[in-house]
């Protein structure tokens, strides 16, 4: 988050507001549960924990302080672990004993350096979850979260949450000082301690985006297992149990470990989607404090300043290193395409509009092709993508802007207008652009990551919360979750292909027939077909089967086709266009070409519906799900 002063080209300088504006209808059934602690100024409790997660079975230690304490007086006050969810759980309810305690000068970049005041040995039954401990007695009231993760993985779990600790952190200007110049004495620091309480009631810390998205999530029956930034930073193997990676809200910081990480993940055949905006901004470091690794944020925030020797790794926006590592080439989609609304609400309604609704993405919405939706909740910062609008009128990606060539623009949102919305409200003005709803596949092995463009995603979850109508926002967010947890798992149970011609002999339709097998998620077409020609270049989308086999059997393509240099397409050798075949398996099976709906030049899919008229089908066929 940032304030944008009229130059649209201005996306790097301090905020000038901390206000968190959030438009009545963005914010019905919000279902905030936990207690408001009043703000951290010298009038209320103050606490912070010593790790952003712990582990089931390992120990969290709180530091805690009341301010109103004189001398060596101390009170003993209530103490409840809660854990969010639908509805929130307390996990246990004690005391805890307080006095005061020195707030050092430099707390803000070092910490607070307090002595203990309660720790717990977190229990084996605690599910992994967004907990946060309640310190509250009257107007004398303070809460602090933290996440339990699970030491491995929950048997069975294949969704993990990553709660984006490192943002809030370098917004709390706890001691004085932030990242940002707008609510920092003396100018912004560089380094920000997590041993700090934090400078505004946790509701307002946290924004209410993950506080929506976690509750969302038991109320659909999601069962996942959560971690932070820090956790993604620090763990390289953190991601290996897990089919899907989910991040909400507004996921701004990022160290390089982080991008590498989840890249990795996704290379492998994982999947991510990121219910949020603004998301990989900055490039970030970790530093340690007070002898504890991970306990400070760094960001320079100007190469100049920052002191590392590595120019890859300066504390800049991705776009500006050198050279530059935009951070699109992992999302897909970047605020440097995007807009930012600051100013009081309400915020000017811009609506996304659909570009691919027989996308599963859109199942169970109704949308089609050109309607509107959302515009509550399109801001109040977005990430987009430089494109083109093709011949069929659709939006493609340029790839000029590190957005990758194989992204799909699902949907997108014009707010080109924002800057002079504000001008006309007589307000400062705002950053211009678009947001956009995209998902992308690098083909081969590689997984699929959705990325919802906009910060105030979950605050569209809310009617559901509330017991009312879903808004099309859940329900892509419901199709998300379900089909990107499913594994299309690496080489089990592919069965020979079959085709049925049509009237003419170069028509192959390859199908499931009717009904895919139970658990399958498709029916009608698993994708359409014809005989290749005997040269021509293909786009080639990742094929699996549903069930899982031993890891590291793939589906390999035959020596008939090549992949082009940047690893996008099949360039065709001779026919058939290419072969498929099982990696334990010596025989060969003939696959002929095929085209994605929505390709640049054609329009054969990957789909679920009925077949063509004229087409014909019969037997099972290779299950190809597309992404």
């Amino acid at each position: 988050m940032k304030h944008h002063p009229s130059a649209p080209s201005s996306r790097h300088v301090g905020k000038l507001s901390r206000r968190r504006f959030i438009q009545s209808t963005a914010a019905v059934g919000s279902q905030m549960l936990m207690p408001k602690a009043s703000r951290a100024d010298g009038s209320n409790l103050e606490a912070y924990t010593s790790a952003t997660s712990v582990p089931i079975g390992g120990t969290l230690v709180i530091y805690a302080r009341d301010p109103q304490a004189t001398g060596g007086a101390t009170t003993d006050y209530p103490l409840t672990i809660v854990r969010m969810g639908d509805p929130d759980v307390a996990m246990l309810s004690t005391s805890v004993t307080l006095g005061n305690q020195v707030v050092p000068f430099d707390a803000s970049s070092n910490g607070c350096r307090w002595a203990p005041s309660w720790q717990i040995s977190i229990p084996n039954t605690w599910p992994s979850g967004l907990y946060w401990a309640s310190i509250s007695a009257g107007p004398n009231a303070c809460n602090v979260p933290f996440v339990v993760r699970a030491v491995r993985s929950t048997p069975g779990v294949k969704v993990l949450v990553q709660i984006p600790v490192t943002t809030v952190h370098a917004y709390n200007n706890y001691g004085g000082k932030s990242l940002y110049d707008y609510n920092s004495t003396g100018g912004r620091a560089s380094q920000v301690s997590f041993d700090r309480p934090f400078s505004e009631p946790f509701n307002s810390s946290f924004d209410g985006w993950e506080a929506s998205f976690v509750r969302w999530l038991a109320k659909n029956g999601v069962v996942a297992d959560f971690c932070t930034s820090v956790d993604l930073h620090a763990d390289s193997g953190l991601l290996a149990p897990y089919q899907l990676v989910l991040s909400a809200g507004h996921d701004e910081y990022w160290t390089q470990a982080m991008r590498d990480h989840l890249d990795a993940h996704v290379a492998g055949g994982g999947n991510a989607a990121i219910f949020g905006g603004n998301t990989c901004w900055w490039q970030a470091r970790f530093e340690d404090g007070g002898g504890v690794a991970h306990r400070a944020l760094v960001c320079y925030k100007s190469a100049s300043d920052d002191p590392i020797a590595d120019p890859k790794l300066k504390t800049v926006n991705w776009h500006d290193l050198v050279p530059p590592n935009p951070e699109n080439t992992t999302t897909g989609l970047s605020f440097f395409k995007g807009a930012g609304w600051s100013n009081p609400l309400p915020r000017p309604d811009t609506p996304f509009v659909v570009q691919r609704p027989e996308h599963w993405v859109f199942a169970g919405t109704g949308l089609t092709q050109g309607a509107s939706f959302a515009g509550s909740f399109v801001g109040y910062e977005t990430d987009a993508a430089d494109f083109v609008t093709g011949a069929d009128g659709r939006f493609y990606p340029t790839g000029l802007d590190g957005s990758p060539a194989s992204l799909r623009i699902l949907a997108q949102a014009d707010a080109t207008q924002w800057d002079a919305d504000a001008h006309e409200l007589g307000l400062p003005g705002e950053l211009s652009g678009h947001a956009a709803i995209g998902i992308f596949s690098r083909g081969g092995a590689s997984g699929t990551v959705f990325n919802g463009g906009v910060t105030d995603w979950a605050y569209g979850l809310n009617a559901e919360l509330a017991g009312q109508p879903p808004t099309p926002i859940s329900a892509i967010t419901r199709n998300v979750i379900q089909r990107l947890s499913s594994r299309w798992a690496e080489s089990a149970d592919v069965r020979q292909f079959h085709a049925a011609n049509a009237g003419r002999p170069d028509n192959c339709y390859y199908t499931t027939g009717t009904q895919g097998p139970a658990g399958m998620g498709l029916d009608g077409i698993a994708f359409r077909a014809y005989l290749a020609p005997a040269s021509g270049t293909v786009p080639i989308y990742r094929y699996r089967a549903r069930l899982a086999g031993p890891t590291g059997q793939r589906y390999r393509y035959s020596s008939n086709s090549r992949l082009d240099p940047l690893g996008l397409l099949w360039i065709l050798e001779s026919a058939p266009a290419f072969h498929a075949y099982r990696a334990s398996r010596s025989d060969v099976v003939p696959v002929h070409e095929f085209y994605a709906l929505d390709g640049l030049l054609f329009s054969f899919r990957y789909a679920t519906g009925a077949a063509p008229a004229g087409w014909l089908s019969s037997g099972v066929a290779f299950y190809a799900p597309g992404y």
